[in-house]
């Protein structure tokens, strides 16, 4: 029953994956030495105008011959350089006599890119073989400065390789998709997962006191993850941000929890019925939210509904789920603090073992009367009980209100009335929780009052699902 992994989240743009490497080369093969470099959505986050990051090398293996005047254009995705891109480019002629010897010199870059002009071509190295340009490698340059607000913009900055003839012809044209590369990516780096729901299963033949089968106790597991690297293909470098904590808020109806000290803030617990683990602290609890701080990785709660009765005061366990937010701190760029919030993350829910209904404005006084029926069409028998929250504030149980017999019909709502404190009776405002101990989907409920002859209707939902039964 605990072996559900489920995918919580997309914390931010989306988990990092390795995207297929196409070196900035113009030959069919793809290989070449241009690198790829990824920063997390989160370390970037913290830039500002001027902060920076760095790519690796960008080279190109040209598969033509050049000539003086020949151009090559260098298109960067992004509008994100800052610079990186030298003034020239000296490719000394081959002392083996392979390759002949090369200068770039730069017409002009900006934010987008960079043109360089052949100003040279040197064949003093020739032995007699003949020499080529054709499978040279050029690195243009060792690294790019980028603007890293920019960066984090743009997700995927591509740098794309072209070149002209001195007449302004397509030159070096093959390659494809080869004269492409990923200079820069980006995604999330934080991520989530619930390894273990709460699945708890109120059962109702013990009073709902605890789960089925004399069970006391439920957990539930969640992970943080701090993605690693990618690592295929091996990028050249990661920047991440480095994570500080979390702190996590669950919220649930927590109102069944016994209060050891009500002249503070809050509840607090009894101890050993809320046990955190995987380095969490517990920071509070009230009628509806669990809060506690906690450090990246595998974290899990551990309720304990036995211990909660150690005063004394046995409570009823509620028909609930359990939905948590992380605050997720780090540090980005600059050293500067920062989080992302993760909210709506299911950590599971408890369902009831019987059939409960929520009546959802019943009213009591002078003039006022109700009709308040429970059919069961199944073969099972079992006690009624109502629970109340009125207008005023005040809540509680009346306990068993009845007996529902098999195939039968019930009228609870004279015995609804008998118990209610003599205030209630006389100007009430109830939501009530009518509870059977029979399968949730074989009871059916009708609820209506008569004030001052007009006759009404009360609005109920009730917990008959496929799954068992759950609102």
């Amino acid at each position: 029953m605990k072996m559900v992994r489920t995918s919580l989240f997309a914390v931010a743009a989306g988990v990092l994956i390795s995207p297929v490497v196409n070196a900035a080369i113009v030959d069919d093969d793809g290989a070449g030495p241009s690198e790829i470099f990824f920063f997390s959505n989160e370390y970037l986050s913290t830039a500002d105008a001027t902060d920076t990051v760095f790519t690796g090398s960008l080279s190109a293996t040209l598969e033509a011959e050049y000539a003086v005047n020949d151009v090559i254009t260098w298109a960067v995705s992004g509008s994100a350089i800052e610079g990186g891109f030298p003034a020239s480019k000296v490719i000394a002629c081959n002392d083996i006599g392979d390759f002949k010897g090369v200068t770039f010199g730069k017409l002009s870059d900006d934010a987008n890119g960079a043109q360089y002009r052949v100003t040279e071509i040197d064949e003093s190295c020739d032995t007699g073989g003949g020499l080529t340009t054709v499978g040279l490698t050029v690195e243009f340059s060792p690294s790019l400065e980028l603007n890293a607000q920019a960066v984090d913009a743009a997700n995927t900055i591509e740098a794309s390789f072209s070149a002209q003839t001195n007449n302004g012809l397509p030159l070096d044209t093959g390659g494809g998709a080869a004269r492409m590369v990923d200079l820069a990516v980006t995604g999330s780096q934080f991520a989530a997962s619930v390894d273990t729901p709460f699945d708890g299963v109120v059962d109702v033949e013990a009073e709902r006191l605890e789960f089925e089968f004399g069970v006391t106790d439920d957990f539930a597991e969640w992970t943080v993850d701090n993605f690693e690297c990618p690592g295929d293909p091996s990028p050249d470098d990661c920047t991440w941000a480095t994570p500080i904590d979390q702190e996590v808020a669950i919220v649930s109806d927590f109102a069944w929890v016994n209060d050891t000290d009500e002249n503070t803030a809050g509840i607090q617990p009894e101890a050993g019925v809320f046990t955190l683990s995987g380095g969490c602290t517990f920071d509070g609890l009230t009628a509806t939210t669990l809060s506690a701080t906690c450090d990246f990785g595998s974290n899990d709660l551990t309720i304990e509904t036995f211990d909660n009765a150690a005063g004394g005061n046995d409570q009823v366990l509620p028909q609930t789920s359990f939905i948590s937010s992380h605050v997720l701190n780090y540090t980005g760029i600059g050293a500067v603090d920062s989080f992302i919030t993760v909210s709506g993350v299911n950590l599971g829910k408890w369902v009831l073992n019987g059939f409960q209904s929520l009546l959802s404005y019943t009213p009591y006084g002078t003039g006022i009367s109700q009709v308040i029926y429970l059919a069961n069409r199944g073969l099972q028998s079992g006690d009624v009980t109502v629970d109340y929250v009125a207008g005023d504030g005040t809540s509680g149980s009346l306990g068993v209100v009845g007996t529902l017999a098999a195939t039968s019909t019930l009228s609870i709502g004279p015995a609804i009335k008998a118990l209610l404190p003599a205030a209630l009776q006389n100007a009430g405002r109830l939501a009530l929780t009518v509870t059977a101990n029979v399968p949730a989907c074989d009871a059916q409920i009708n609820a209506q009052y008569n004030a001052g002859g007009n006759r009404a209707y009360t609005s109920s939902r009730d917990n008959c699902e496929q799954d068992g039964g759950s609102y």
